[in-house]
């Protein structure tokens, strides 16, 4: 991966000090404070896009448009085993009743809205999410 253009949090420094100055221009009046508020913030804008498009992914062959970081061990496809349950306790009835122990299956999908898992389709059909420690390549 290329060098970031600027760190996360810097950009997020920036961000606060253009609401700040956002602020300053309300209080005082001053448009010039706006106008530097607005170039800040546009210049952090940019920056975070043009990182963003510097990452290294992969599109996943499933969706149009939808993408998988190159670094991740378990790629779309990937032909796995269920090994046993990491004991999260957060999974919902519903989905704790469909994992299966010591199954094959293929990673079709990934989340990591709460942490990373992966979606893996069983060889009768039925899909079920594992967390990367409840898998392995085969």
């Amino acid at each position: 991966m290329k060098k970031p253009l600027l760190g996360e949090g810097v950009r997020a420094a920036l961000m606060l000090v253009a609401v700040g100055l956002v602020g300053a221009s309300v209080i005082t009046g001053k448009s010039g404070l706006m106008l530097g508020a607005l170039v800040i913030a546009a210049g952090a804008a940019a920056l975070t896009f043009i990182e963003r498009r510097q990452r290294l992914q992969v599109k996943d062959g499933r969706t149009r448009g939808c993408y998988w970081p190159t670094d991740e061990e378990l790629q779309y496809g990937t032909k796995v085993r269920t090994t046993v349950d990491a004991g999260a306790n957060d999974w919902t009835a519903e989905g704790r009743a469909k994992r299966r122990w010591g199954a094959r299956g293929t990673v079709i999908d990934r989340s990591d809205a709460h942490g990373l898992c992966y979606g893996v389709r069983h060889k009768d059909g039925s899909v079920a999410w594992y967390e990367p420690t409840e898998l392995e390549p085969r």
